[in-house]
Order: structure tokens, then sequence, then C-alpha cells
């Protein structure tokens, strides 16, 4: 029932995010909303390191689910991001190329996921766990897992904070951007 249960939360947390994200980003613009998804991020992750309490199993549903927005900011905007530079690309080369940059980007995502898997099961040998044990692991087991779940994905937000600092395109030069790329067609 709870990993159903938690599972589902991330879910519909994400759905629900999907208007107020849209609805935030037209209003301060993309950048700068896409620089709080990975401080859900690094919320979330905090939250993992307290949430792991026998009594209280809810608690977990409140990491999963700031998890979730800062996932579903990261998945709705940064695709959008790159087809602007797609666009600030375009006006200074004269040349489209948002196969070359969706490749690019869909190459490292999965990248990314194969070092992740490649990893986890490290990462979890070294923390001592055993299957063998079932849920009798040896002290310390939990408590190694737990503060990894909360640190690495937080390592991997600010990394991802800082990377979208560095975007630069602001809203006003994306739309002067996209009016000279429509002269050049000659779009009207």
């Amino acid at each position: 029932f709870w990993f159903s249960s938690i599972e589902s939360s991330h879910h519909i947390a994400t759905l629900l995010m999907l208007w107020p994200i849209s609805v935030i980003s037209k209003r301060v613009g993309k950048r700068v909303t896409c620089l709080f998804a990975p401080l859900f991020l690094v919320l979330g992750s905090i939250a993992y390191l307290f949430s792991f309490v026998p009594d209280m199993p809810w608690l977990v549903y409140i990491p999963r689910s700031l998890m979730s927005i800062g996932i579903c900011g990261l998945f709705v905007l940064i695709p959008s991001m790159i087809a602007d530079v797609v666009d600030y690309d375009e006006l200074k080369t004269g040349t489209r190329r948002e196969g070359m940059f969706g490749a690019i980007f869909f190459w490292a995502f999965k990248l990314a996921l194969g070092i992740a898997v490649l990893i986890s099961g490290y990462l979890l040998q070294m923390t001592g766990f055993k299957v063998e044990l079932d849920v009798n692991q040896a002290d310390g087991t939990l408590n190694t897992m737990i503060y990894l779940l909360g640190t690495v994905p937080m390592i991997g937000a600010v990394v991802a904070l800082y990377c979208i600092y560095k975007y630069r395109l602001t809203e006003k030069e994306l739309i002067g951007m996209r009016a000279e790329l429509e002269t050049r067609r000659g779009v009207s």
C-alpha cells in the first residue's frame, strides 16, 4: 500500500504543478521559474533526511512531493529553453540545428540515467545492504541509505542550479530574436 500510494503522490504532484509552472513562467520568465526547480529538489533531498520515521510513515509524502515539483519544473522548462537556444544559434549562425540540440540533450539525459543506474548498485553495496538479511540489516545500513538518498540528488540539483543560473537569455531578448528570425524568414 505505502509504496503505491507514495508513487501515486509523486505523479499527482507532478500533474498538479504543470499549470502553475506554465503560469509562473509566463509571468516571471522561464529562467527565473526554472531556477526554483532545483531548489525544490534540494528541499526534497533535505526532507528525505528527516522523513523516515517508523511511527509516521506518511512523512515520506513530503520529500516525494517536493522532488516532484522540482522534476516537473525541469522537464517542462528545459526543453522550452533548449528551443530558445536553437533560435539564438540560428540568429548567430544562420543555420537551424534543433535536431543537433535535441540529440545532445537526450544523449546527456540517457548518459546521466546510465551513470545513475551504474553507480546505484555500488552505492547500495557501500551501505552494507545485504539482500539475504531482508529487514534485519546491520546497524547503520538504513541510516547510510537515507543519508545517500538525501545527499546524492542534492549534489545533482546544485549542479543543475548552477547550469540554469549560467543561462543568460532573457524573455525580452527572446522576443527580439524571434521577431528578427521571422523577418529573415519572411514571416509576418
